[in-house]
This record gives structure tokens, C-alpha cells and sequence, in this order.
């Protein structure tokens, strides 16, 4: 039977061999995958079981962590950060403590003043690797006895809050007085210094980035006090800058037209910033721009009020009554934008002449400020007019400058003939919008400003 077997394989038709080669190409093809699909398999569950050792050993660490937490004393839990690591099985871990007082009302570190009270202190241990999915975390609390605690000690609780009333974290906190203490705010903006000793401290905070209402990059507070056996609560506000950048313009009397006019200082006021106005720039500053630019403004809700000058008389609408609506800019400012408002500001047309009438070239004239004592120094272009430069050729025919609303003292001297003369005059008012106060002064009098 072999035999007949062999003899009929022998005659099997040629074309049959390709059939058995493919058979053969598709049993190895099959035995692969089934191969693969069981070394995944072996893979994933070499994979888990390494996962679920690397967890479980982060959790022993974490309740290693937090049982050392509960062994040290409320004095040094305030407050308390440390981060160390541990190798295990030749797998690297890191554990991060952490432990501060919260309210038992709210279950978090609340700065609310009805919650500003501490009651707990709430450890957690933090244990991350690079084997681990997700970090183990374990919390629990701690609540201090009544003989843990001095009474004669007290807490600071700090509320970090944006424009919005938002909490801002990560803001340093630092006390220096009776005692000392650094810290940040919490996820909630909340940062709260127990148990510290009573008695007053200078409490300095500073955010990367961020400013305080003041324009400030720090927030500084001489006398904070920490009540015998109380809680003080204190409030800082902390939020992302924006900018102003007005551009301002005066009409020319010579062409009739809107004209830059450069400026050295502005106004920044927000009723929701106490009631106190920003200078910004430096008064009297030469040369003078058109185009200031604070780049430290504090977000709030409401919008600012921005004009030229820096004193308040300098205010177009005092009153808030309308009036002098382009002279006063109302500017909304949010972090990271720069607002650019257009302001009109008033002109004076000054001229100063010889004793015979002629115009001089090259006088220098003091306009003071009668209400805060700004003294401005400008001089007279070619046709004896006062220009912000004598040496500007778009100076050299104007007839006005602008000037912040206000009422001027003037004087202007000039050497005549070998000798200084002199000429004054007091209680310029400028405050119009559509035409230029106009003015001549006469240099009759011997000596100088």
C-alpha cells in the first residue's frame, strides 16, 4: 500500500506542489499570530503584576509616612513640607509630605473670616515613581490637644485672591517680628500660619509674574498682628498685569488740527482701588513722549479712568459729570492685553517778546502747576512760541503745546543784549478742549526766574 501511496505522489500533476507550499505559508502564518497573541498576553501580565507590586509598595511607603507624620509633634506640623526618596527592588520612589491646619466647618483650608478659625491639621503623604500609572496618595488628620498648643501663641490666616475673587496659589508668604514664618498659598489661596508667637510681624508676599493692586510685584505690610490665642485674617490680591498705553493730542492752532503731544506723565484711577490715583511717568520729565505706556496695571472689574497730568486737579471730570469726555479716557484692562485709548488734552499759545515787541528765540519758560507745585520747563521755537524742543524741526513753527488740565504760574527768561531779562505771569487757567489758551509775556524785567 506505501508503495501504490508513493507511486501516485510521484505521479501527482506538478500543479498541485503550489497548493502545498501555500498550505505550508498559511499553518506558519497562523502559528505566528497564535504565537504573538500569547507572548502579549505573557507581556501585559508580566506588566501588571509589576504594576500592581510597584503600587502596593507605594502604599506601604505612604502609610510609613504618615505614621512617622503622626509621631511628630503640632509645633513642627505647621506649616511642615519635606520630600524624600527610597529605593526598593531596584525601583526608585519619591515621597512627598505635607501637613497643614484647616477648619473642621468647611473640611479645607478656608481663609473665610466666618471659617478663618484652625482646628485640625491635615497630613498627607504623596508617593510617585516612574512605574506607577498614578501617584498614591494617602490623607488623614491630626487634631491637636488641648495641651498641644500655647496660649499665649496665636495664628495669621492668609486669603490670596485675583480681581475676580478667585484664590491664587503658590504665592510666597514670609513674617518676620516676634516670630518667623514662610509659606505659600494653597490650591485655595488659602496659606495659614499657626501656633506662632503673638505679637506683630512684617509680612512680605511676592507671586512670580504677578502684581498687586499698587502696580507692585510685592505685597508689604509693616504691623500684622497675631492675637494671644485668636486668628487674625488678612486679605492680599495678587492678579496678572495688564497695560494702558494712551496716545495723546492737542489742536494746533496754526493748521487747526489734532497734533501729538508729547506728555510726561498720566493718571490711572479705579474706585475699586481705595480711592487712590497711579501716577505714572515722572513729572517734569524731558524729553517728553506722546505715547506713554504702564505696563503694571492691575486688573480689576471695573474700568479705569486715565488722564494727562500728575495730580488729581489735573482730572477733566472731577465730578464725574461728563464733561471733558475726550479728555478722559474710561479703560478696561485685562491680564496680558494692552489697552490703547486715544486722549485729548488742552493747549496753551504762548508768545514771548522783547521790551520793542519782537519774538524770541530760545527762551526758557517754567509753567508750575499752582495746585501740586509741577514745574514743566520748555522754550520758545523761532517765531517765539514755546515748543517742546528748540531743536526738532516739527517744533520750529508750532504756536501751543498741550498741557494736563490745571491753572499755571509762568515765567520766562531770556539773555538780551548781554544781560537776563525776565517775565511772569500768574493764574493761567487751561482747560479748553476746542481752542488753545492764548498768552504773550513781554521780557522787561532785569534778572531771572
Amino acid at each position: 500500500m506505501a508503495l501504490v501511496m508513493l507511486t501516485r505522489a510521484r505521479k501527482a500533476p506538478s500543479g498541485e506542489d503550489g497548493f502545498i507550499i501555500i498550505e505550508v505559508l498559511v499553518s506558519a502564518l497562523i502559528l505566528a499570530i497564535v504565537a504573538g497573541a500569547v507572548l502579549t498576553l505573557i507581556t501585559a501580565t508580566t506588566r501588571s503584576a509589576a504594576s500592581e507590586r510597584s503600587h502596593a509598595t507605594a502604599y506601604g511607603l505612604a502609610q510609613e509616612d504618615q505614621a512617622r507624620l503622626r509621631t511628630m509633634p503640632i509645633s513642627t506640623l505647621k506649616r511642615y513640607e519635606h520630600e524624600t526618596t527610597a529605593t526598593i527592588g531596584g525601583t526608585n520612589f519619591k515621597v512627598v509630605s505635607k501637613a497643614f491646619y484647616v477648619n473642621d466647618q468647611s473640611g479645607t483650608a478656608s481663609c473665610t473670616e466666618q471659617n478663618a478659625s484652625v482646628s485640625y491639621v491635615e497630613i498627607t503623604s504623596t508617593v510617585s515613581s516612574a512605574t506607577l500609572l498614578h501617584p498614591v496618595s494617602l490623607q488623614s488628620i491630626v487634631s491637636p490637644t488641648s495641651s498641644s498648643l500655647d496660649s499665649t501663641h496665636g495664628n495669621l490666616v492668609f486669603q490670596v485672591t485675583n480681581a475676580l475673587g478667585e484664590g491664587v496659589s503658590g504665592v510666597s508668604i514670609t513674617g518676620g517680628g516676634a516670630g518667623t514664618f514662610s509659606g505659600s498659598s494653597e490650591s485655595t489661596g488659602c496659606a495659614t500660619f499657626a501656633d506662632i508667637p503673638s505679637g506683630n510681624y512684617k509680612i512680605v508676599a511676592t507671586a512670580n509674574g504677578l502684581i498687586t493692586p499698587e502696580g507692585t510685584t510685592a505685597y508689604v505690610k509693616e504691623q500684622v498682628g497675631a492675637p494671644a490665642g485668636g486668628t487674625q485674617q488678612v486679605t492680599i490680591n495678587f492678579d496678572k498685569p495688564g497695560a494702558i498705553s494712551p496716545t495723546f493730542r492737542y489742536l494746533e492752532p496754526k493748521t487747526g488740527e489734532l497734533t501729538l503731544a508729547p506728555v510726561d506723565t498720566m493718571e490711572l484711577f479705579n474706585s475699586e482701588n481705595g480711592g487712590k490715583a497711579i501716577t505714572f511717568g515722572t513729572p517734569s520729565q524731558i524729553p517728553r513722549i506722546s505715547t506713554l505706556k504702564d505696563e503694571a496695571v492691575y486688573p480689576f472689574k471695573t474700568k479705569y479712568k486715565v488722564y494727562a497730568g500728575s495730580c488729581t486737579s489735573n482730572d477733566p471730570d472731577p465730578k464725574g459729570e461728563g464733561i471733558n469726555s475726550e479728555a478722559v479716557a474710561s479703560v478696561a484692562v485685562t491680564g496680558g492685553s494692552v489697552s490703547t485709548p486715544t486722549i485729548r488734552i488742552p493747549a496753551l499759545n504762548l508768545t514771548i517778546t522783547n521790551s520793542s515787541g519782537s519774538a524770541v528765540k530760545g527762551a526758557t519758560v517754567y509753567i508750575t502747576d499752582t495746585s501740586c507745585n509741577v514745574k514743566r520747563e520748555f522754550t520758545t521755537n523761532e517765531i517765539g512760541h514755546i515748543a517742546n524742543s528748540s531743536t526738532d524741526p516739527a517744533q520750529a513753527t508750532t504756536q501751543a503745546v498741550g498741557l494736563p488740565f490745571g491753572t499755571y504760574n509762568i515765567c520766562a527768561q531770556a539773555r538780551i543784549s548781554g544781560e537776563t531779562r525776565s517775565g511772569t505771569s500768574s493764574g493761567v487757567t487751561v482747560n479748553n478742549l476746542s481752542t488753545a489758551t492764548t498768552k504773550a509775556i513781554s521780557l522787561s524785567t532785569k534778572g531771572g526766574c
